[in-house]
């Protein structure tokens, strides 16, 4: 049994399902799972050599967690966002909500995306975790703490949404986000993205630590962050023009600050370039040092 991830105190005594119950369940009758699993494009399959495809069920994800935080989680965000995560799935996310109860979304996906991207996240069938890629490096700067203690979201993390077509592949803008930022004193800051979508919606997660983001969606009014700036009253998604899960392409990178600089909220935002490798030259300006 091991520490906690979230509170970092007590014993991992508890099972929380990252992807609730409740949820999967809804899903599940909303339509059968549409995806079938590979890894860097090649299909995972059962020991009999067929590919985990076309099942009745999405795939249970668990994480040992103390029970205090476990019973924190359910009153904060589970109970407040049941119902409503009910109604937009049977509506297809079509539809008015009011700013708070985007904002109960918003803190109700951050919590999930940010449980799934835990390295001791684990699927319920081993050969699927087996393959998952979509780890957090170094989880353990992720200060999860304010999930259970009643601070509100810190301003590290942001969660971005989309109107969502799963049909369309396309990439509209590239964002370079530093996977690490090393300061002056050699102290390295590591930043964490993890994406997921489903029909009519798509959501990202991003833990970026003293530095802030200009999102091209936001700017333009053609998306929404909903745990700082959620959108006004009567706020309906379907309205906004729907892109592709993977409308932004973030483009990881190393970065050396140069003397001066740190991750204090004062650096100039990142924000989307003209090309996949072309980063804004006002981020370029405070780098020693950057790699794509």
């Amino acid at each position: 049994m091991g520490i906690c991830p979230i509170c970092q105190l007590l014993p991992a005594d508890s099972r929380e399902h990252v992807w609730p119950d409740w949820y999967l369940k809804r899903m599940d009758q909303h339509a059968a799972p549409t995806a079938a699993w590979t890894s860097n494009g090649e299909p995972i399959r059962n020991r009999e050599g067929v590919q985990y495809a076309g099942r009745a069920q999405r795939e249970r994800v668990l994480l040992d967690i103390c029970e205090v935080c476990n019973n924190e989680l359910d009153r904060r965000f589970e109970k407040p966002a049941k119902d409503l995560v009910d109604t937009v799935v049977k509506a297809r996310w079509i539809g008015s909500l009011t700013s708070d109860q985007w904002n109960i979304l918003g803190l109700w996906w951050t919590k999930v995306l940010l449980l799934l991207g835990l390295p001791d996240a684990r699927y319920a069938t081993p050969r699927i975790n087996d393959k998952i890629v979509a780890r957090f490096d170094a989880p353990e700067q992720l200060d999860l703490r304010w999930l259970t203690d009643g601070s509100p979201a810190p301003d590290a993390v942001s969660l971005y949404v989309h109107h969502a077509d799963l049909a369309n592949m396309e990439t509209a803008y590239a964002i370079p986000i530093p996977s690490v930022v090393t300061d002056a004193s050699g102290y390295k800051t590591h930043f964490h993205v993890l994406h997921a979508a489903t029909d009519g919606v798509g959501f990202t997660v991003v833990s970026h630590p003293g530095w802030p983001i200009d999102h091209p969606l936001v700017s333009d009014g053609t998306g929404w962050e909903l745990l700082h700036a959620p959108p006004p009253s009567d706020g309906d998604l379907s309205l906004l023009p729907a892109y592709g899960p993977r409308v932004i392409s973030w483009q990881e990178f190393g970065a050396v600050l140069k003397q001066g600089h740190a991750l204090d909220g004062t650096l100039p935002p990142l924000r989307a370039t003209h090309g996949l490798l072309d980063p804004d030259s006002d981020v370029l300006s405070v780098l020693d040092h950057y790699e794509f």
